[in-house]
Formats: C-alpha cells, sequence, structure tokens
C-alpha cells in the first residue's frame, strides 16, 4: 500500500501542475552557487551545485538543464576537461549559446583537437553587428587566425579595412562581412568591399546574383536611388541567370523610381514583372502608387484578383473600400485583418462603425482621425470580472509572491513558465503573467506576453493598458519635465524602439531608444535604463527646436530627417497617409500614431508639453 502510495505521488509531481517550486530552498542554493561562479570562487561554486544536483533531483533548475549548464562550466575552469565537455555538448540553452561555444572551443583548443575548436569558434562568427558580440568575435580572432590562416584574411577585411587577400575569401564569407559592415553602419567600406570582390572577378562565367542582389538592396535601404538604377542596368546585363532574376532588377528599379517620385516609370516596371516571385510584391507596391494618386478603384482592381493576400493587401483593400465608402465590403475586410492582426488601425476602425453603423466620416487617417478613433473605441470598452479566478490559480498567485525576493531572470521565466498562469486562456491569467514580470522589473517579457495576448488584452478597459505600459515611470517623469517633453512622446518612442528592452542590441543601436553608440563615450552606458532616458531627451530636444511638432519630432527621431521630408504634411503638424506610396513607410506611421493616440488617451493626465497642446 505504502510502495503503490509512493508511485501515484510521484506520478503526480510529473504533471506540470505539480511541478511548482514551493519552498525555493533549491533556487536559493543555485543563485548561491551562481554568484560564487560569476565571482571566479569556482572550488566553492562546483560544490553547492553538487549538493543541488544530489539534493534536489526533480528540481525545476536542474530539468531545465541549467543546473548542469554551470556546473559544466564551473567544470572547465577546474580542470575536469572530460565532465564539462560531457554537459556543455548536451546542454544547449539558446539564451547561453555564445559562452557555451566559446568554452567549448577553448577547451577543445587545450585539448589540441583543433578541428573541434574550429568549429566552435566559427559558431561566434556573425553577419549581423553588434556592440557586445564584436567584443566576443575579437576574443578568438587571435585563436582562429593561429589554427586556420584562412581567417587572417577575413579578419583583415572584417575589422581593418584591408580587402588585400578578398580573392582568397570563400564567396559566402564575401557576402556575411558585407552584411556585417553594412549592418555596423560603415556603408562605404560595405559598397568598397563588395565592388571590389566583383571587380576581380569580372568576365567570369558564374553565379554572381547573391552578390548582384545584395549590392542594390543595400543601395535602396541606403536611399541611392540613383545607384539602384545604374547597377540594376549594369548587372541584368551581366547576371548569367538574367531570364530568371530579369524581374527581380526590374522591381528594385520600380522602387528606386516611386522613391524618387518618377510614377509613370514606376509604373511601367511594376506592371512589366510577371514572375511570381516577385509578381505579389510588385501588385501591392503598385496598388500603392495608385492609392497615393487617389485611384482607389484601381487599388480595389489589382487587389481584389490577387490571391493569397497578405495582411498589407487587405489593409490598402479595406482602406479603398472605407474611402469611396463601401462599407460593408470594408467592414469584411476589417474582420480579416482583425483575425490576423490585433489593434491594427483598421480594427479600430471596424469597431467604431459596428458601433456607428450610421457614421459618416470623411477623413484621412491621419492623427487627428486616428485620435478620434481611438477615443470612441476606448469609451466602448468595459471592464473584465476578475472574481473568477479559481481556486489552484489563486494559489500560485500567492506562492508567486514569495518568490519577488528571487532576483534572476533565467529562474523567474523558469518559474512562471511552469506556473498554471503561463498556460492558461483566460484574462485573468494571462494578465497576472505581465504583472509578475513587472514586478520582477522584467519589462520587455512583461511587454511581449502582453503581445502574445494582444487579441485578449484589447477587448478589455482593465488590460489594454498592458498594450501600452508605462514602465520606469519615476524616470520618465523626472526627465520629461527637465526637458518639457510629453510623457506619451517618451512612452511611445520607447515601446517602437525597443518594446521595453533596455538591453536591446541590435546593429549600432542600443538600449532602451535604440540609440546609435558611436555618438556615446562608453557605449554600455545606453544599457542603463536612466542613462538612456536622459541621453533620449536630449537628442529629442534638439530635435523639437527644429521640428516642434509632436509626430514630426517622433519621426525624426525614429526614422532620420530625409525620412521626414519624404512626407506631405499639413499646416497644423498633421499628415496625409493617402498621399505615402511607399507601403512600409505608410505602415510604420499609422502604428506609430496609432500608438501615440493610445497613450495619449488611456493617460490624459501625463506631462504634456505645452508646445505640443494644439495638436488635439
Amino acid at each position: 500500500m505504502k510502495k503503490n502510495l509512493l508511485y501515484l505521488t510521484v506520478y503526480l509531481l510529473s504533471f506540470p501542475h505539480f511541478l511548482f517550486s514551493y519552498s525555493y530552498e533549491d533556487y536559493i542554493l543555485y543563485i548561491k552557487a551562481k554568484k560564487q561562479y560569476q565571482e571566479q570562487k569556482y572550488r566553492e561554486a562546483y560544490e553547492r551545485f553538487s549538493l543541488l544536483k544530489k539534493t534536489f533531483p526533480y528540481s525545476q533548475v536542474q530539468k531545465s538543464k541549467l543546473l548542469d549548464y554551470y556546473l559544466g562550466l564551473t567544470q572547465y575552469y577546474l580542470g575536469q576537461q572530460e565532465e564539462a565537455e560531457k554537459l556543455l555538448t548536451k546542454n544547449i540553452l539558446p539564451a547561453h549559446m555564445e559562452e557555451r561555444d566559446y568554452t567549448l572551443g577553448k577547451l577543445y583548443l587545450e585539448k589540441k583537437q583543433f578541428r573541434q575548436a574550429n568549429l566552435y569558434f566559427e559558431r561566434l562568427l556573425s553577419s549581423e553587428y553588434s556592440y557586445s558580440h564584436e567584443e566576443m568575435e575579437k576574443k578568438i580572432e587571435d585563436v582562429l587566425c593561429k589554427i586556420n590562416p584562412y581567417y587572417n584574411a577575413y579578419f583583415a577585411a572584417k575589422f581593418y579595412q584591408n580587402f588585400e587577400h578578398i580573392s582568397d575569401l570563400k564567396k559566402q564569407d564575401v557576402l556575411e562581412i558585407f552584411e556585417y559592415l553594412a549592418s555596423k553602419g560603415e556603408r562605404e567600406n560595405a559598397q568598397k568591399f563588395l565592388l571590389e570582390f566583383l571587380r576581380r572577378n569580372q568576365g567570369k562565367k558564374e553565379d554572381f546574383f547573391p552578390f548582384y542582389s545584395a549590392l542594390i538592396i543595400h543601395f535602396l535601404k541606403t536611399k541611392s536611388y540613383d545607384k539602384v538604377l545604374q547597377y540594376a542596368n549594369l548587372f541584368s546585363k551581366l547576371d548569367i541567370r538574367a531570364e530568371e532574376t530579369h524581374d527581380f532588377y526590374l522591381l528594385q528599379k520600380a522602387r528606386a523610381y516611386r522613391h524618387k517620385k518618377e510614377y509613370v516609370k514606376a509604373v511601367s516596371c511594376y506592371e512589366a514583372i510577371q514572375n511570381p516571385k516577385y509578381k505579389s510584391d510588385a501588385s501591392l507596391e503598385l496598388a500603392a502608387i495608385h492609392y497615393s494618386l487617389e485611384n482607389y478603384d484601381t487599388v480595389i482592381q489589382l487587389l481584389e484578383k490577387k490571391s493569397p493576400k497578405n495582411t498589407r493587401d487587405l489593409k490598402l483593400l479595406g482602406n479603398s473600400y472605407f474611402i469611396i465608402k463601401q462599407k460593408e465590403k470594408f467592414l469584411s475586410v476589417a474582420q480579416k485583418i482583425e483575425e490576423r492582426e490585433s489593434n491594427a488601425y483598421e480594427n479600430i476602425m471596424f469597431h467604431y462603425f459596428i458601433t456607428n453603423p450610421e457614421a459618416t466620416v470623411d477623413k484621412d487617417n491621419s492623427l487627428a482621425f486616428t485620435n478620434f478613433l481611438v477615443r470612441h473605441y476606448l469609451s466602448d470598452l468595459y471592464p473584465f470580472d476578475d472574481s473568477n479566478v479559481v481556486k489552484s490559480t489563486f494559489l500560485e498567485y500567492e506562492k508567486l509572491k514569495d518568490f519577488v525576493s528571487i532576483q534572476d531572470r533565467d529562474l523567474v521565466e523558469l518559474e512562471i513558465k511552469n506556473s498554471h498562469f503561463y498556460y492558461k486562456t483566460e484574462i485573468e491569467a494571462a494578465c497576472a503573467v505581465s504583472n509578475f514580470y513587472e514586478k520582477f522589473a522584467l519589462y520587455d517579457l512583461a511587454y511581449q506576453n502582453a503581445k502574445k495576448n494582444a487579441s485578449l488584452f484589447s477587448r478589455f478597459r482593465n488590460s489594454i493598458s498592458l498594450l501600452f505600459p508605462r514602465y520606469y515611470r519615476e524616470l520618465i517623469q523626472k526627465y520629461a519635465l527637465q526637458y518639457g517633453i510629453a510623457e506619451n512622446i517618451l512612452n511611445t518612442l520607447i515601446l517602437l524602439s525597443s518594446e521595453w528592452n533596455s538591453n536591446y542590441e541590435k546593429e549600432n543601436k542600443i538600449g532602451l531608444f535604440a540609440l546609435d553608440f558611436r555618438n556615446t563615450p562608453e557605449p554600455s552606458q545606453l544599457k542603463n535604463p536612466e542613462f538612456s532616458i536622459e541621453m533620449a531627451c536630449q537628442k529629442i530636444k534638439k530635435i523639437q527646436e527644429k521640428y516642434p511638432g509632436a509626430l514630426a519630432s517622433m519621426i525624426v527621431f525614429l526614422y532620420g530627417e530625409n525620412y521626414y521630408k519624404e512626407l506631405i504634411w499639413e499646416e497644423n503638424g498633421d499628415i496625409s497617409l493617402k498621399k505615402i506610396s511607399d507601403v512600409s513607410m505608410k505602415y510604420e506611421i499609422q502604428q506609430l500614431i496609432l500608438h501615440y493616440c493610445f497613450y495619449k488617451n488611456l493617460y490624459p493626465n501625463e506631462l504634456n508639453s505645452p508646445s505640443l497642446a494644439y495638436h488635439f
């Protein structure tokens, strides 16, 4: 009987509901051991990790492989290579891949297994620049060059703009180095590098389309439209796959002409495209030109026959139906958009016309109109009833409150994902996950959970604010007041720049506001929320001296002054989205306006700069 009871207990404990760590003694022991590892007290860390492994065999920290990962690292530094190799090769944690691969590379190097060392070090090479990862690549530069002389030419081109031995590089590495330099913001070096490679290979009957296409797309991204046209014409003649790739070059030329506002030439290129691989994009972009020219019947004709339709097709089609007052067709399309994307602009319009079926609004989807729609949308929301939380969820809520003192990102994610909250679909449980992430100041995770539940959170008055949160409130209030900047501008810019991730890193952008680290003496400071907020306020204040309007200043901050100049502005600082022919630009600005309007209407009592008051 006792034996059966024991089996039953073990069986029940194997289910997720019972995997919740109520005592946290295992977590406390893990945190102490991890701290000793970080302080390079490897013997003490090893003893604690080993004790944890023996004492808590069913601990989530052990089942998640976190324990074995740190135990493996510790054993490496204690010289226990065989044990370290065994644990590190079988425990792969995405958040810790860089340190794992670097450690295994060093381990195999010490064992003189150069092929294996080379394999793990090579995995640390990236085609996308980031400030912190470049430091890692520079750590392995000398080692890789000693193992494999090939990397002398590789790093000479990548780090030192020495292209002398470019012909010795593998084609894939040429592309990766080009992408790396481009993502780092070294436009001239990236172009010079790839053009030099193509010059040295001139006349060869080989497939260079990947290089041709990469260079042309780079010119398009950097707004070098004349170069797009120049090289598209040249490469279309040199390309040995010309028949297959002809429409690619036409598409890029059409885009360049569209940006130059040479619409007749752009339309001619778009209409000539027949390859299905490029025709879908061409049809949408051609429709966008006609939309900006107010040829709504042509837009509808182009997009109605397109199949399948993506979300952007539906948005442009829905907006066209709306403008020419085909309300039933607009509502039908808006409903399809709602199924795919929560909080889209079209969904807000959809809601308005459902609740106001006789309304007629004859305005462009601009700042003023979007604000009007958002205000009505929020006024119609009602709160959910949170009195029906089931007992088991309530118990877990109480236990998670006790867990707040444990400040370890890995453990917080682990504990919440093993609670009932994470997998429940009820609004109460989904909100609880975001609220708990907030308690641990893991604001990026709180927002990601809100995004995951956007279709649910957007329906209720007491949950929609989780989609438009106000984190770092004291800091934002402090610097908003100091620099005279509206808090809702700062909140909007953070959400769109980094989604509340203070450790955000992409290309040369770092921190909450994705600021360019090249303008900062110590780049790592940008990961400090207070430093990032103050630097952003200084930048915004400077922008507002030239562009005082809220929308204008945000667009210049996010996308740059040239982007601003491509737009058509009204005298009151509003904007006409209908006249934007670039699909990506249209929806970027539409989302910016939508988020800004939600912040203004959800938090009307926030500090607002007097110079911005005339907008609403």
